[in-house]
């Protein structure tokens, strides 16, 4: 059960960590289309 939890954890952690550099390259282009 522990191990399901982190594995759980680490897995929505990756998916905050994505949409957390998706919206800084989206960022970043609409800064260099200025």
């Amino acid at each position: 059960m522990a191990g399901r939890t982190v594995r759980a954890e680490t897995r929505s952690r990756a998916e905050d960590n994505i949409k957390k550099v998706m919206a800084t390259i989206k960022k970043v282009q609409k800064w260099k289309k200025q």
